[in-house]
């Protein structure tokens, strides 16, 4: 019997506490029914917090979570800048009361907060990934001034097909490819930006050395984002006058194999949002540089969803729209 690894462990905890996605619903009941160990863990957390089902649940506050947030960086801040030790003189039973009474505030307070944990890691998450795209746009725009005012292209062949993510080959047969030059010029020095938190798949990160060995991200997971795809090429940030650029992953071709690659719009594919944040929305990065996350995928006047192509409901891997009004991102 193998021992439960931190995954596991995180997968019994959030479904104790009722914070697991069907996915991770589904791994901690197999653990729980076939794993002794885990079976014991779940009982025991379960007994633990049954004292707080009589406490009332309050919803937290919008505005709460981002002042926690915003202090927590300024304490992060502040302990970089101050490196020098502590010394704490203890006196021992008043010390242990006042222990006492810190440890009974904290639990009263999980007691209350933990119905909000979930949107507490959701909001956090959230801002994560906003801060990765900002720091993306910030790469482009550094790029467009390096090559007169154009967005990064690695063809200006607009029939090559956009679908097929960690081709390796010398033809460009994936939107992604335009994205890696960011990694390959070096005005993105850190592979991590590309992969959204909030997506809660492992994946084996790409180290700086690597970079060079491939003329794509090496899979799906590498990539969490979706790029914009243009009717024609090149392309000058300046043309698309505010629109978006980019966004979490497109809900519409994540299950889709990118051998026979085929997608028939339903009335399902086009109300879902993208899985990077459980189908709550996505963040969405336009070309002045701002990041909105946003509940619905349309945007402008008209709205116009951001993941199809205007008029199209039959995708076969090389769509494009028919001007550049039409945004559409993808994969």
């Amino acid at each position: 019997m193998s021992p439960l690894n931190r995954e596991h462990r995180e997968a019994l905890f959030d479904h104790t506490l009722g914070l697991a996605d069907e996915r991770e619903t589904k791994q901690a009941e197999e653990l729980i029914a076939f794993d002794k160990r885990a079976a014991e863990i779940h009982s025991k957390l379960k007994s633990f917090l049954s004292a707080l089902d009589t406490l009332r649940p309050e919803p937290c506050p919008d505005d709460l979570v981002e002042r926690t947030l915003r202090r927590l960086r300024q304490l992060a801040d502040a302990e970089r800048s101050v490196r020098e030790p502590v010394v704490v003189r203890v006196r021992s039973w008043h010390n242990l009361i006042q222990v006492g009474v810190i440890a009974a505030s904290i639990f009263l307070a999980v007691g209350v907060l933990i119905p909000s944990f979930g949107f507490a890691r959701h909001q956090y998450r959230k801002h994560v990934c906003q801060n990765q795209l900002a720091g993306i746009g910030d790469s482009m725009n550094a790029y467009c001034a390096d090559y007169d005012g154009l967005l990064p292209a690695a063809t200006n062949n607009i029939n090559q097909s956009w679908c097929n993510v960690g081709d390796q080959g010398q033809e460009c047969r994936s939107n992604t490819r335009s994205m890696y030059l960011l990694l390959k010029l070096g005005y993105v020095n850190r592979p991590k930006n590309f992969v959204c938190c909030g997506r809660r798949v492992r994946v084996t990160l790409l180290n700086n050395s690597d970079i060079s060995r491939y003329n794509d991200f090496p899979s799906r997971e590498h990539f969490s984002y979706s790029y914009r795809i243009f009717c024609h090429s090149p392309v000058k940030m300046s043309q698309l006058a505010g629109q978006p650029i980019m966004a979490d992953r497109n809900p519409i071709f994540e299950k889709v194999s990118e051998a026979g690659f085929a997608v028939q719009l339903d009335n399902e594919l086009c109300r879902r949002n993208s899985l990077n944040h459980r189908k709550r929305g996505q963040n969405v990065l336009f070309t002045d540089g701002h990041t909105v996350f946003l509940r619905t995928r349309h945007v402008g006047i008209p709205q116009d969803d951001i993941f199809t192509v205007q008029n199209v409901v039959e995708y076969r891997g090389n769509e494009r729209p028919a001007c550049e009004k039409d945004p559409f991102l993808a994969p």
